[in-house]
């Protein structure tokens, strides 16, 4: 059997058990959220069973969604310039845990329609430190660097990839320096109590509330502090929460009532959200 041959098996098979998973993880990622918000004497945001429904919908949508992208978007990472006039710098696109630089097509879909130049980037494999992932988003953010002199480049990232790039810039005068407009997608900024716990991934430990990993890393208005950074949290969000967790200081916090969090990177409202904000006048 070849190699393409093997993918699509997989694939297909991975397509098949999604929903399996599905019925088993939402409902445990539910189960602690819960149990959170009540350690902490705090009344959990209600669902109830036609909303709980819902809400496996659309996160088996969401989850379904990013499938397709990862065979639409398949070696597409590159630099993709838009069909008609370009309106400003590149968007460089961060994907988050276990997920590739795939997950953010939608995203760059938008960004293109509205003259954005996107560039996607796939970190590697997951289960090793965050600081394991840095090195391959600054080659690539210093491609575009390179590509776009005397230009800003400007960000959107999911997750952990926003982790990873305050990282990067904080690490490299030089491409914060370079860096305009970041727009973060339940990034735990201050950390997930999701991870209490967990003791699998290298990962998890770094990214808990109260780190030692998190207390030492720069906030990213000190690191970068002529770029402008927008925080987005999901009211609904089971794997990065309190969703104050989200919004470190200093940042513009935005809210979205509906996603799950993989819902974040293909809810509609989302997508047009961040195409918007990367597209408006720079406030600076």
């Amino acid at each position: 059997m070849s190699v393409l041959s093997w993918i699509l098996v997989a694939l297909v098979a991975a397509l098949l058990a999604m929903p399996v998973g599905q019925l088993v993880w939402v409902p445990l990622t539910h189960f602690r959220f819960v149990l959170y918000y009540r350690s902490q004497g705090i009344e959990a945001p209600s669902l109830g069973v036609a909303g709980n429904l819902l809400y496996h919908w659309r996160a088996l949508a969401a989850n379904l969604t990013m499938a397709w992208w990862m065979v639409r978007a398949f070696g597409r990472n590159g630099l993709k310039q838009p069909a008609d006039t370009v309106t400003g710098p590149p968007v460089l696109c961060v994907h988050g845990y276990l997920r590739n630089g795939t997950c953010m097509w939608g995203i760059r879909r938008a960004l293109e329609r509205r003259g954005r130049p996107t560039r996607a980037v796939s970190m590697g494999l997951p289960f090793r430190r965050v600081e394991g992932y840095a090195p391959k988003l600054e080659a690539v953010l210093r491609e575009l660097v390179d590509a776009f002199p005397g230009e800003k480049i400007d960000a959107v990232a999911h997750s952990m990839g926003g982790i990873v790039l305050r990282l990067v810039l904080a690490g490299n005068p030089d491409l914060a320096a370079a860096v305009g407009r970041v727009v973060t997608l339940g990034s735990p900024h201050r950390g997930t109590a999701a991870v209490r716990g967990v003791s699998l991934a290298p990962e998890a430990h770094q990214l808990a509330i109260g780190s030692a990993f998190l207390a030492s890393l720069p906030d990213f208005r000190d690191s970068a502090p002529e770029a402008e950074l927008v925080t987005c949290a999901a009211e609904l969000d089971f794997i990065v929460y309190p969703k104050s967790t989200s919004h470190p200081p200093g940042s513009r916090a935005v809210d979205f009532e509906d996603p799950s969090h993989p819902g974040l990177v293909t809810n509609r409202e989302v997508i047009a959200f961040v195409a918007e904000t990367l597209s408006a006048p720079s406030e600076g």
